[in-house]
């Protein structure tokens, strides 16, 4: 074959696959392929650019710290998933030293002093209690911000559905 050919064949394939791409993403994301000099160039389109910024804004934010700190005041509120802790966990010591309790009113804050008490509030039942905080945690999932206690997790009602959607509010720090 001629050196050309192979090139139109290679730029025609490329061709194929945008657009095969394009079936797979939603219209804003939609790149536009030129061909220049018989290669293909990929040049993303205004729209890319524009989801582009609010996927970094979006990412910022995220990545920002959780609301309530160690330097908390009282009345400083966040909203996030509660989750709760396995019964596996009965007996074992927490960050604070004192041994895990499945049947106190107590959670887990990543950042909130020890002893800190602060009001929980289920948002889809309007369900509230008040816990006092002797652990670390959660981790990992940035959307979750208290682990409960299994009794804390029965009075809100959400140990049939492993999480819910929570506020937490600082009441008293120690």
């Amino acid at each position: 074959m001629i050196s050309w050919e192979i090139e139109a064949r290679r730029v025609s394939s490329c061709l194929q696959i945008c657009q095969d791409f394009q079936y797979l993403c939603p219209d804003f994301l939609y790149f536009e392929a030129l061909t220049t000099y018989g290669r293909l160039a990929m040049k993303p389109s205004f729209y890319t650019h524009i989801a582009l910024l609010f996927a970094l804004i979006f990412l910022s934010s995220a990545c920002a710290t959780s609301p309530i700190g160690p330097t908390a005041n009282p009345g400083q509120t966040a909203i996030g998933y509660a989750v709760y802790y396995s019964d596996a966990f009965q007996g074992k010591r927490t960050a604070s030293g004192e041994p895990y309790n499945k049947d106190a009113m107590t959670a887990a804050h990543p950042s909130l002093p020890m002893g800190t008490l602060v009001r929980v509030t289920e948002l889809t039942s309007r369900k509230s209690l008040v816990v006092r905080i002797n652990d670390r945690g959660p981790f990992g999932d940035r959307s979750r911000i208290i682990d409960l206690s299994h009794a804390a997790a029965e009075a809100l009602g959400m140990v049939r559905l492993g999480k819910a959607m929570v506020e937490v509010e600082v009441v008293e720090l120690p």
